[in-house]
């Protein structure tokens, strides 16, 4: 089933310690459609994405007690939030602080002062490409456990198939023993019940290696 989360339909989670950059960012973010959440602090915001689990991080870099990175740091530390997707916004410009916000794990990163295009632009871009990796484990998963069905099922029908073609190649066995070398009928019989037998046998084999067979 393709369906994959629309943008207008996310949740977005904004950290600052400033109050105003808080409304512009979340007005920006508003306007399209985005649900959007609000934490003045690193530890707001760790207390507050377990709960409602966002499907984007937007958090600035220079904040009080905890800092942008470490509330990152923190975040992929957790394996209930370690997927989301993070966006740093911060007014550092230096090569030194971009290689930072990624090594950390961040997807992306706005300079300050932000441009309303962009940052629409950028958060709608991760949404979807989160989503669409979460659709892919979600197939990668259900194309595992179809795969895990079906090969118990192909070693379950092999094996099942074995007790009676012992039986068969034993009732060629007797039959040649007590054949009529005169009678032809019977030789094509038993060729016939031979080959019928070699054909099965390859059968089984084809399937409990997983090679395609032929007729």
């Amino acid at each position: 089933m393709n369906q994959t989360i629309s943008p207008d339909q996310a949740t977005v989670l904004v950290v600052d310690d400033a109050p105003e950059n808080l409304s512009i960012l979340s007005a920006y973010l508003e306007d399209t459609g985005l649900d959007v959440m609000t934490a003045l602090s690193g530890e707001e915001a760790l207390s507050l994405v377990t709960r409602i689990k966002p499907d984007l991080i937007l958090l600035d870099v220079m904040m009080p007690i905890m800092d942008g990175y470490e509330t990152c740091r923190q975040l992929k530390k957790n394996e209930e939030t370690s997927d989301i997707p993070v966006i740093f916004v911060t007014a550092l410009m230096d090569m030194e602080s971009k290689v930072k916000c990624f090594s950390l794990g961040a997807v992306d990163y706005l300079v300050k002062p932000i441009q309303r295009s962009e940052i629409l632009a950028r958060v709608h871009t991760h949404i979807i490409i989160s989503a669409l990796q979460k659709q892919l484990l979600v197939q990668n998963n259900q194309l595992y456990q179809q795969h895990e069905v079906l090969d118990s099922f192909t070693r379950m029908a092999a094996h099942e198939l074995f007790p009676p073609l012992v039986n068969i190649a034993n009732a060629i066995s007797e039959l040649k023993n007590y054949r009529n070398t005169t009678n032809t009928e019977t030789e094509q019989c038993l060729m016939m019940l031979e080959d019928a037998h070699k054909q099965v046998l390859q059968v089984v084999d084809n399937l409990l290696n997983k090679r395609p067979y032929l007729n």
